[in-house]
Order: structure tokens, then sequence, then C-alpha cells
């Protein structure tokens, strides 16, 4: 069953803790792919977060937990055991592949009933000559270069 009310989220165009180039990246992505997944989730803090000790109220360590813990521009799923982590980024670098293995270790660890976690970084271009570090991570790219604003390229 493919992500419902994706009209809405297409037309917000915009993804929740993204800059206008990955969010026009982020929804070239959904209007690819949405049809793929049942649900999709923007900008989920994943791990455990900072833990600030005992003797702190409990607002003030609910706040530094939300505020600390990694986040995941996308997140979107396929039933109960399927996962894919998306991490957009208006160029694509070394650091992309950090964060979308960090996330998918986490997401994993999170909810342990998740067999599969399909790991992908979409972009609007990529450094040229690591394509095939991406590709031993099991990481999957795609590039959207017309997705980008004409001020961006």
């Amino acid at each position: 069953m493919p992500i419902p009310h994706i009209d809405a989220i297409l037309t917000a165009g915009v993804i929740p803790g993204t800059d206008k180039n990955e969010s026009a990246i982020g929804i070239a992505w959904l209007r690819k792919h949405w049809q793929e997944w049942d649900r999709v989730e923007f900008n989920v803090g994943l791990g455990p977060g900072v833990d600030l000790g005992p003797g702190v109220p409990a607002y003030v360590q609910k706040s530094a937990t939300a505020s600390t813990k990694p986040k995941a521009d996308i997140i979107v799923y396929r039933g109960d055991h399927v996962a894919g982590v998306v991490e957009l980024k208006a160029r694509i670098s070394g650091s992309a592949l950090g964060q979308v293995l960090t996330y998918s270790h986490l997401l994993q660890r999170d909810n342990p009933r998740l067999l599969q976690v399909y790991k992908i970084v979409a972009g609007g271009s990529i450094l040229t000559g690591i394509e095939t570090v991406y590709e031993h991570a099991g990481v999957t790219i795609e590039l959207f270069p017309l997705a980008l604003p004409a001020s961006s390229t």
C-alpha cells in the first residue's frame, strides 16, 4: 500500500528539519518512490540522546534527550519488518556515508523487529570518485540534479 496523504506531503514541498535544497531532493525522491513504501517519517530522532543524570528535572531531561538524538532526514517503512533510511544532500560527500550508516544501525537497534534496513543517500550531485565507497558499504546513491533550485547549482 503506498504512502497515504502523499499529495499533501508533495504539495507542501518541505521536509521538516532540512534546508530548501535538501527538501527539494527529498520531494524528488518521494515522487519517485512513494508507491514502494507504506509510511514515511521525517526528521526522526534515533538512539538514546544525552542523559543528564539524576536530580535533573524531567522536563529538562526530556528536552536534552530530544535535542541531542541524531536525526535521520527520512525513514520509510514497508510493513513491520522493512525500512529505508534516506539521507538528503545537495552535494554528496563522504560525510553522508557515516550519517546513513549510523542512522541505519540506530534504527535497527531501536526496532529489533526490522529484518532489513535499506541505506539510501539522495542528492543533487556527488563528489567525483566516491561512488564505489558507497557501493562497497551497501548504500544506494540516487541523484536528482534537476530538483535543485537554479541558484543552487
